[in-house]
């Protein structure tokens, strides 16, 4: 219970004040429903044995000290009580049954909402964490954790842990009232119930936990062959692999289905075992006060009657304890991943404070300058790039050549702010961008052109603007960047312009298409800087030549670094810079270091 409670207080802690004041407030009402489902249960027992002996009922003094406390002066017959007491038992349950349903909905919305305020702090902090521990994690583990993982930490386990201290403190509450007023047999029921449902639950924890894990790396496993037969459908259909991974997935399906299977038997044991052994108490508890404690019949018939109803309530109330405690433990795993990255998360923004000034102010007005950069990346003791000094002046077009593993996509990197040099100074005319605001900043003035351009499910103005709400959308400027990327020749002949649905991953373009999609996306925000990254290595040779017409069309009005490994990309650029293991080994003119 302590590790519950520890987690569950490290949820509590990341919640905004006002949602952990609700959950005092929710705290109270549970408080206040046990008293009351105490009082409506002994009403009950009360209402039954006005039932069995009326008369006697009449007479005592219970029943003088109510009319003292309310100052009322009449008599009544047997029917009239019984008649009282039915309308005052049926009041009561309802005003129970109210303040329940009350409690529950708040403890749900609680839950949810939970799961909201965390499953956005979590996407958030994932896409403002660095992009060098972007480069380490696994798409489809991020994309399941943020977006599929949320109900683990609200309704499975915040719920789950609502519910378990509502029944403690009513199983409480019942146990106190009933041992005040029969203590013999409400301490050898409470003893042997109580002893039972530990040795259950201690006995379970350790095979659930087992389970749990196994279970969330089958799940994790499962996610990521589905992502890789989706994503890469083309290759796995051409070569004919669906075999080899249809047989890894259902493989994992399978033990997870039996895992699950197993989780749900051994977390419906407590309850069957529990119900036997409560009833078998009542049963128990008649013989021992009729043969040892020599009570009279009226006498068991009352005791019994205000165990049968406590049983009524405490004995499902236990049952849901385990059972929630159970579901609890399944759902562990899942919510200390949860957990783990957030702590990342919150490490990040320790070591890189973020005041989310988007609007700082950067002006590129002369020339971008990395003096004495060196970057290594984690874990790794040699230089990806080593001492690299260079400059680009506003409004030329500069190239960068070299091997694969040469230290180009580095240099991109740096350039754009997604890596921070290790030593060295990435300026701005006179600004260094050495905190993470300053990157930010600099990366809204940049238009960057990948290799592989991403394409969503969206029409083509939606895809140019990277906007999935239409009203924010310009499309003068969207129909002028179509023009600037020369999309001409396609986008007037689809059916309906630049409304027109392209399909995911511009499935219904080719790949020319696509890669001026892009530019037209780069050219949308009027960047100071565009990056053309390796933007023609996967087109055929026609193709290449358009984008290429498309680059340096745009010569005089856009500052620009072309980064390729095909050299008819780059020789009309201004200055070329060919990179080796990650230092500058040549640069000069087009025709000096392509020597032709």
């Amino acid at each position: 219970m302590k590790k519950l409670y520890n987690i569950f207080n490290n949820v509590l802690n990341r919640l905004p004040a006002k949602r952990k004041s609700q959950f005092w407030f929710i705290l109270c009402g549970m408080i206040c429903l046990s008293v009351i489902e105490t009082f409506v249960l002994g009403s009950i027992a009360f209402f039954a044995s006005a039932i069995s002996d009326t008369d006697k009922v009449l007479k005592s003094e219970y029943l003088a000290f109510i009319w003292n406390l309310f100052n009322l002066d009449f008599s009544i017959n047997s029917k009239q009580l019984i008649i009282f007491l039915s309308i005052a038992v049926v009041f009561l349950i309802a005003l129970k049954n109210i303040f329940q349903a009350t409690v529950n909905y708040w403890s749900i919305r609680f839950a949810a909402l939970i799961e909201g305020i965390l499953g956005k702090k979590l996407l958030s902090g994932i896409l403002d964490m660095p992009y060098e521990w972007h480069l380490t994690q696994n798409s489809a583990d991020l994309i399941l954790v943020s977006a599929n993982w949320r109900v683990f930490i609200g309704r499975r386990f915040i719920f789950s842990f609502l519910q378990i201290i509502a029944d403690i403190l009513l199983v409480n509450i019942m146990l106190i009232t009933l041992l005040i007023v029969q203590p013999l047999v409400s301490l050898i029921v409470i003893f042997i119930l109580g002893t039972t449902s530990f040795l259950l639950f201690t006995s379970v924890r350790r095979k659930l936990d087992t389970i749990a894990l196994k279970s969330r790396d089958y799940d994790q496993d499962i996610n990521k062959q589905a992502t890789k037969m989706i994503h890469g459908f083309k290759d796995v259909k051409i070569s004919g692999k669906q075999n080899v991974f249809m047989n890894l997935y259902g493989n994992d399906l399978y033990n997870l289905s039996k895992l699950q299977g197993m989780q749900q038997l051994i977390s419906g044991l407590p309850t069957w075992i529990l119900e036997t052994i409560g009833f078998f108490m009542i049963s128990f508890s008649i013989c021992f006060m009729l043969f040892f404690l020599d009570f009279s019949v009226a006498r068991v018939s009352g005791t019994i009657t205000l165990l049968a109803v406590t049983a009524w309530r405490v004995l499902p109330a236990l049952n849901r304890i385990l059972s929630k405690l159970s579901g609890i433990r399944n759902s562990l795993p899942y919510v200390e991943k949860i957990l783990s990255y957030h702590k990342e998360i919150e490490s990040n923004y320790r070591i890189n404070p973020l005041n989310n000034k988007i609007n700082t102010k950067i002006d590129f007005e002369q020339i971008i300058s990395l003096k004495n950069v060196s970057f290594t990346y984690k874990d790794s003791e040699q230089y990806a790039l080593k001492d690299i000094n260079l400059t680009i002046k506003k409004g030329s077009i500069i190239g960068i050549i070299g091997r694969s593993g040469a230290g180009k996509s580095t240099f991109v990197d740096i350039i754009t702010g997604l890596l921070s040099p290790s030593y060295g100074k990435l300026l701005i005319d006179e600004t260094i961008l050495d905190n993470y605001d300053l990157r930010m900043a600099w990366m809204t003035k940049l238009g960057y052109v990948p290799q592989t351009p991403y394409i969503f499910d969206g029409t083509l103005a939606e895809n140019i603007a990277f906007e999935m709400d239409g009203k924010n959308i310009d499309k003068n400027q969207v129909i002028k960047c179509c023009h600037m990327a020369a999309m001409d020749d396609f986008f007037n002949n689809l059916p309906l312009g630049i409304d027109s649905y392209i399909g995911e991953r511009g499935i219904r373009l080719s790949g020319g298409q696509r890669q001026r999609v892009s530019i037209a996306r780069a050219l949308y925000q009027e960047p100071e800087l565009i990056i053309f990254d390796e933007a023609t290595s996967a087109l055929d040779t026609e193709n290449e030549k358009a984008i290429q017409d498309t680059i340096y069309g745009l010569r005089g009005k856009q500052t620009m670094i072309v980064v390729s490994h095909r050299l008819t990309t780059v020789e009309s650029c201004d200055i070329l810079y060919e990179f080796d293991q990650g230092i500058i080994k040549n640069m000069g003119t087009p025709q000096e270091v392509l020597k032709f």
